[in-house]
Parts: C-alpha cells; sequence; structure tokens
C-alpha cells in the first residue's frame, strides 16, 4: 500500500511540474534599448523586440534561452547610443510584449520601455500603423538580399533583384504560388524582407501582392519614424488615423497614418 501511495504521489509531482523551478522572464533586460546599425541606419528597439541577430553576436533562439553571459554581453556592445552595435541582419518581433513567456510578472515589462509604441504593444493597444506592420519582418543590407529563400524552395538568389525604388515593396511567390517574400527598400541599402501569402482560390482574402504593398508601406513609416529615430514618435503614429473612402487605397502612407505629425 504505502509503495502505491508514493507512486500516487510521485505521479501527481510530475503531472505538476513541482520538479520544475517557474519560468521568470529578465524583466530588466528584455525591456533594455539595443542600439543597432544595420544597412547604414541606425535603430533602437527593446530587446524583447529582437527575435534574432546576425553580426558580432549571433543568436536565433528566445531571449529566455540565452546563456547569461551572452545576454550580459549583448547589453553592454548595444547598450550605447554612440557606438551602435553593427550588425547583418535583424528579426524585429511586433507582439504583446506583455505577454512574453505567458506569467504575470511579464507586464512589469511594460512601464520600463522607453518607446511609447512598444508601450502601447505591450497594453495590447495596437493602432494606427502598428495595425499594418507584419508580427515579424526582418532589417538586413541590401546586399544580403541574395541569402534568401522563397516558400520551400532550395536555391537562392532570387530576392538580389527586388526592392528597386525604395518605398515600393515587390514579391516573390514559389512555383504553387501560395507561400511568397516581400521585400521593400527603406533607404539606398536598408530592407525589410518578410512573409505573405496567397490564400486558396475563390478565397475573398487579399492576395500577396496586397498584402505586401500594405505591410510594406507601414514598415517604412514605422522603421523611418518609430525605430529610426533617436525620439520617441507623436501620438499619430499610434492612433488611427485613416480615412474611410474609396482614396484609402490610393493614399499615401504619410495620409493614411497622418505621419505630418510624426517626429
Amino acid at each position: 500500500m504505502a509503495g502505491r501511495q508514493t507512486a500516487a504521489i510521485l505521479w501527481v509531482l510530475t503531472l505538476s511540474g513541482c520538479g520544475e523551478p517557474p519560468f521568470v522572464p529578465d524583466v530588466a533586460y528584455l525591456a533594455t534599448d539595443a542600439h543597432l546599425t544595420v544597412g547604414g541606419q541606425q535603430i533602437v528597439l527593446p530587446l524583447v523586440a529582437v527575435g534574432s541577430l546576425t553580426g558580432p553576436l549571433s543568436y536565433r533562439y528566445s531571449h529566455d534561452r540565452l546563456e547569461p553571459a551572452l545576454k550580459r554581453r549583448l547589453r553592454e556592445m548595444s547598450g550605447d547610443p554612440a557606438k551602435p552595435l553593427p550588425v547583418e541582419q535583424v528579426e524585429v518581433s511586433v507582439a504583446v510584449y506583455g505577454t512574453h513567456g505567458e506569467t504575470a510578472q511579464s507586464q512589469a515589462i511594460c512601464p520600463r520601455l522607453t518607446r511609447r509604441w512598444s508601450r502601447h504593444l505591450c497594453r495590447h493597444n495596437r493602432s494606427g500603423v502598428l495595425l499594418d506592420v507584419p508580427e515579424r519582418f526582418a532589417l538586413t543590407d541590401r546586399n544580403n538580399l541574395a541569402l534568401y529563400r522563397v516558400g520551400n524552395e532550395k536555391q537562392t538568389g532570387r530576392l538580389a533583384v527586388m526592392g528597386a525604388s525604395i518605398g515600393e515593396p515587390e514579391v516573390a511567390c514559389d512555383q504553387e504560388g501560395k507561400f511568397c517574400k516581400a521585400v521593400v527598400s527603406i533607404s539606398p541599402r536598408l530592407v525589410a524582407v518578410w512573409s505573405v501569402w496567397n490564400s486558396s482560390p475563390g478565397s475573398r482574402a487579399e492576395t500577396a501582392q496586397h498584402m505586401a504593398k500594405r505591410q510594406g508601406e507601414a514598415i517604412v513609416t514605422f522603421v523611418r519614424n518609430a525605430i529610426g529615430s533617436e525620439r520617441a514618435p507623436s501620438a499619430s503614429l499610434i492612433q488611427p488615423c485613416r480615412f474611410h473612402s474609396t482614396q484609402t487605397a490610393r493614399a499615401s502612407p504619410i495620409e493614411r497614418y497622418g505621419a505630418h505629425r510624426l517626429v
């Protein structure tokens, strides 16, 4: 009988995860601003918004899986706005930072964030230009476009000739035409790359081309006026300022998002 009771207790402890320490996010680390240079442009992001890095310090895992020594080096090397850390690529995460790790402690990230747009996202307030910015996109030097693949295709190089016109998104799709990559140039050297897709035939969902145009224009506005500036953006970047008329699709990003008031 005693053996059965012991086995039952061990089984309950295993199910409840009592043998593992509770996850506690490193709030101070995640809210720290990282000053980076990519494609010849300086950008500023809280570390919680940096999905991955390629450069002198590279990683492709969640911040929670990084070794303490790497976290310390990353904070040290990217902490000085006068000496931003040069990188080849940075993956930007535009998400609800207050739910990072799905713990109650994650909400403590929000008041520590220095940028208004990141504090709004942290508190589930996704509005204005943030409605159209994709949840993940990469910023990279134009010279790296040849390294990207489209969908499950093995060959690279298709994106190398894309993004010739600044602010004009372009799309390349796989052979089936479903999974695609979008590219938009923000400056002569800095480009953004992200995933778009076509829905099933007959669907009323937007096409990859339309998705790329909508999101690409939002990315350009976001990078230039939010993360590419040392100053916090004005409220017009966050608050909805779109026209509700047939002219909306032809309106410029400045008109749609009220960017005339941006910093």
